[in-house]
């Protein structure tokens, strides 16, 4: 699952503007960034979510905060 994220992340980034890719990643770390354990990857998908909102108005706060109580557990 990590490593689909990650994949997914890259493909979404490399391809910004095209606002499908980000949600798709989007869609993946919200179904399993919980599985995310490294502080750094944690950050970075919260990043990438901010990304999302700033610069395609696509809401993700809902997700970031699930993510986060999900980490705190």
């Amino acid at each position: 699952m990590r490593q689909s994220i990650l994949l997914l992340c890259g493909l979404a980034l490399s391809n910004r503007k095209h606002q499908a890719s980000m949600v798709t990643a989007a869609v993946g770390i919200s179904m399993c960034g919980e599985y995310l354990s490294d502080p750094g990857e944690r950050t970075a998908v919260v990043h990438f979510l901010s990304i999302l909102a700033r610069e395609h108005a696509w809401p993700t706060l809902s997700v970031i905060e699930a993510l986060e109580n999900a980490w705190e557990q």
